[in-house]
This record gives structure tokens, sequence and C-alpha cells, in this order.
């Protein structure tokens, strides 16, 4: 059966399921819910746990043992299958059939799974497995929950929030759970029971990010302004030399600007992209950058790096994390105002 994250806790209480399946990619729920499942075990005297860690070379045997081993003390056993690959293969989705046709008794299996596609949800192995016993599909948590989540986590430590500090801790840690959490639990450490003040935890989010200027690179070229703003902001908070930021930007705007080049004389994406020594993990990245900026805006931010160069050296009024930010919008953007076909 399929139940939603929620009522688990109503499941393990009222039900006696021999197979829990926990899937999805929001790892720290995922952990989350097999230790709430291995707690609900352990009351139920599971006592003795197996782990197995299915790899390349993994023998399926191995889960048929764990199901007939009998312990010599006569207690129950927890058996955590974790299949990071979510595909079983042939040896093992028949091993998988096999005990959801008859699970062992005093044997729980708990079958750990990355997030699945809708062919692998509807794949024999895993109905069957659904069918004997408990599903749980772990759905990310959106940007639009984040706060409401964090919140949670802060009442569970006897700490409140206003809305303000929760969207700034849900800006800051971008969908990342993990780090939220982490954030959380040093709010735990550092501060009383009760609301916490914005600019503290503004202060102790700031100190403790690490940021690097090709973050805002990428952000940039992605045209996200939030993003960025928010790198923008934590890279001059930790002192981060405007100029190689400078350089860092001026760089990535030359490469785009060579690329169009190439690509207007006819040379593929792929070869050109070779030709500039540009990383195949950031690849798409760039090439989405080039249909998305415009040869103008690239044109008009050289023209800026030229002044900002003048003012890290000490030519002019010194507003450099200003103006940085603004050639920074005028890339997220990729379109200017006065858009104009430019050569390059």
């Amino acid at each position: 059966m399929r139940i939603r994250l929620e009522h688990l806790v109503q499941v393990l209480q009222n039900q006696q399921v021999p197979i829990f399946l926990v899937f999805g990619d929001e790892i720290l729920v995922v952990l989350e819910t097999r230790d709430l499942i291995r707690r609900h075990a352990i009351s139920k005297g599971y006592t003795e746990r197996v782990i197995l860690d299915v790899d390349a070379g993994f023998d399926w045997n191995r889960l048929e043992e764990a199901g007939s081993h009998l312990s010599l003390f006569g207690a129950k056993q927890l058996v955590e299958l974790n299949l990071p690959s979510g595909k079983p293969g042939l040896p093992g989705a028949k091993a998988l059939l096999e005990w959801a046709e008859n699970p062992p008794q005093d044997v729980l299996l708990l079958v750990l799974l990355p997030h699945l596609d809708k062919a692998t949800q509807q794949s024999k192995w895993f109905t069957k497995l659904e069918g004997s016993g408990a599903c749980i599909q772990v759905n990310a948590v959106t940007h639009l929950q984040l706060p409401n989540w964090i919140s949670d986590r802060l009442s569970a430590q006897k700490q409140q929030a206003d809305r303000a500090t929760l969207m700034f801790l849900a800006d800051m840690t971008e969908g990342n759970l993990l780090a939220a959490w982490q954030e959380i639990q040093k709010f735990g450490l550092l501060y009383p029971s009760g609301r916490l003040e914005y600019e503290k935890i503004r202060q102790s989010v700031l100190s403790t990010a690490r940021y690097a200027p090709f973050d805002l690179v990428e952000s940039v070229l992605g045209g996200d302004r939030l993003r960025t703003v928010r790198i923008l902001d934590g890279l001059e908070q930790e002192g981060c030399e405007p100029a190689v930021v400078l350089w860092a930007l001026a760089r990535e705007v030359r490469i785009l600007m060579s690329l169009i080049r190439q690509l207007r004389k006819g040379v593929p994406m792929k070869s050109a992209l070779q030709g500039l020594k540009v990383w195949s993990s950031r690849a798409l990245l760039v090439e989405r950058a080039t249909l998305r900026i415009s040869p103008y805006a690239l044109s008009q931010a050289l023209h800026c790096f030229a002044s900002l160069d003048r003012q890290i050296k000490g030519v002019g009024i010194k507003q450099v994390w200003q103006d940085l930010a603004q050639v920074c919008f005028l890339l997220c953007d990729g379109k200017h105002a006065n858009s104009k076909r430019a050569a390059i």
C-alpha cells in the first residue's frame, strides 16, 4: 500500500507491516524515515539488524540468507536493503519477488531507494513489494514549503522565528535540507529557547556561508537573480577581493563572446566548446547562456568591467560591489533594454 509520510506513525502504531519501501531524492528525509522505522522495529522486539548495501557485485543470495537466519536468542530481525541505483537487475528482481510473495516470519524488510521513475514504480518487483507492505514516497520540499519545514524543526527544539527570518533561512540554504538542518541544529546550540532574532540569525548564517566567485558565475549564466544577490552579499560579507570576482566574470563573458563568434562561422557547438576548453560539466550551462544573453549585453558588460577595474585600482568613485551587482543583473536579464545586434 502507498502511504503518505505524515501517516507513517499511525501505520506503525496500528498495523503489522512486514515490508517497508522508502524512496525519494530528499536524502535527509529518507534517512529520518529510516530512523523512525528502526526505532519502531526495536520497540517491537526487532533487536537484530542486518544491513545489505547493493553494489555492482552484490550477491542476492545474501538477502535470502538474511531472511532464513534464525537468531540463537530468538530475537526478531530487521533487514535493511540499500539499493542506491534503484535497479536490482534480474537476479535482484527475482529475489525481491520471492521475498514479497512469502515474507519470512519475525523478519522486517526495509528497502531504501532513490528517486524512481514511473516505469520502475510500475515494475513487477516494486508493485509486488508495495502490495505486500507499505511504500513511502519522499517528495522534494519546495521553496514555498521550506519556511514551514524550518519552522517545524525549530519548534521541535523549542525555538521560533518570524516569517522574515524563515524566508531568509530558506533563501540562504537554497532548498538544501541538509544545509538547513545543520543551521537549525547550530541555532539550538548557540541560542536559548524562545524567539530567534533576525539580525543574529543573519550574521550567524553569513559568517559560515562559503561562496566562491565561480558560484556567482554559474548563477549569472543561469539567469538566477535571487541567487546572484545572495552570493554577492555572501562574497562581500566574507571579504572576498572584488578583483577576483571581476576576473571570473570577465573571463566568462569573453568565453561567451568567443563562442558566439565561432558559431557564426559555422563551427559546431561541441567543437567550439572543446576549442575554448569549456568543461563538459559546464557545457550545457554555457550553451544555454549563449542563447539567453544578447551580444549587446555581453559588450555592455565588458565596458562595465573596464570601469570596475579602474575603481578597484583607486580611480573615480569607489562603489565596486554595487556596480558588480548591476553588471550581474545585466547578464542575468540577458537582453538589454536597448538590445541591438552588436558585432562581437
